[in-house]
């Protein structure tokens, strides 16, 4: 009866030395059955040989071993340029500056080794003028508009900065003041991207009023004053050649009478037209002749 038992107890010891060897070979085997490793993303894409990832971003790696039996082995990552990017020990990455570094993963007594390209998440700073022009003391708002190279990515905090405080001032929201003549320059940055803009103040121009031309009435009665004697030359113009001819006819009369006295009265024709003197004139000598005739006889 004993030695049944003891027989028993042997083959069940023997058993599990057997059993503790085989768990052991296994453990040493396990490693040089691992036929591939691969570097996989939380969107399920394998990474080949690099791994582009937008500045400000993150994603889950994880190692994926081949035959799938052993993807419980233990995963170690580590970085080379932490300025870059970083990962933890359960794999996940965080891009941190445009750039590149190495990523080594050990995985199944495998080492492999990996590129990270870290890009900025931002295409372009839009909506801003290359060059401004402020007179002292004014304002102008700054109006950036960000294109991001995927829906979806978080926009990265717009900063401003000014050269000189003295020409111009801006403030956190991007708010410009001219503060006096001169020229300098605001930064504006977002991400990996800045844009520069020059500003111009200049100094408020004085404005000098201009003189007032009052007109006066004087200047008025001086031009109805030139124009009454325009109309008043006129009409003298014209009365004046109807009183020549009317000496004229005068002088005529006077002609025909055989007294001295219508000599007289040629004379006065003389007076009034230039013309009608000459006829009148004429006229009187005639008559006298006649008269002297007629006396003789």
């Amino acid at each position: 009866m004993d030695r049944n038992i003891k027989n028993k107890r042997t083959i069940i010891l023997v058993i599990t030395v057997l059993a503790l060897v085989l768990a052991a070979g296994a453990y040493i085997v396990v490693p040089r059955g691992v036929t591939q490793i691969d570097l996989v993303t939380d969107k399920g894409e394998t990474v080949v040989e690099t791994l582009e990832i937008y500045v400000g971003t993150e994603t889950q790696l994880s190692c994926r071993i081949t035959p799938a039996l052993f993807m419980n082995r233990k995963s170690e990552y580590a970085i080379a340029d932490e300025k870059i990017a970083t990962i933890d020990e359960t794999g996940l990455l965080k891009a941190l500056k445009e750039g590149e570094t190495r990523l080594t993963v050990e995985c199944a007594g495998t080492r492999k080794n990996y590129t990270i390209k870290a890009e900025t998440a931002i295409e372009d700073i839009a909506g801003l003028k290359k060059e401004i022009t402020l007179y002292e003391g004014e304002e102008f708002q700054l109006e950036p508009k960000i294109k991001m190279a995927e829906k979806g990515l978080e926009k990265p905090e717009i900063t401003y900065k000014t050269k000189r405080n003295t020409i111009a001032k801006v403030d956190k929201n991007g708010l410009i003041t001219a503060v006096s003549e001169g020229k300098t320059t605001i930064t504006v940055t977002a991400g990996d991207i800045s844009k520069k803009i020059k500003v111009i103040v200049e100094a408020v121009p004085v404005v000098t009023p201009e003189p007032v031309v009052t007109v006066t009435n004087d200047n008025n009665d001086n031009d109805n004053n030139k124009a009454t004697k325009k109309k008043n030359k006129k009409k003298a113009g014209g009365k004046s050649g109807g009183n020549t001819e009317d000496n004229s006819g005068g002088g005529n009369d006077s002609g025909g009478n055989s007294s001295g006295g219508d000599n007289g009265g040629s004379g006065g024709g003389t007076d009034n037209g230039g013309g009608g003197n000459s006829e009148g004139s004429s006229g009187g000598s005639e008559g006298g002749g006649d008269g002297g005739s007629d006396s003789g006889e």
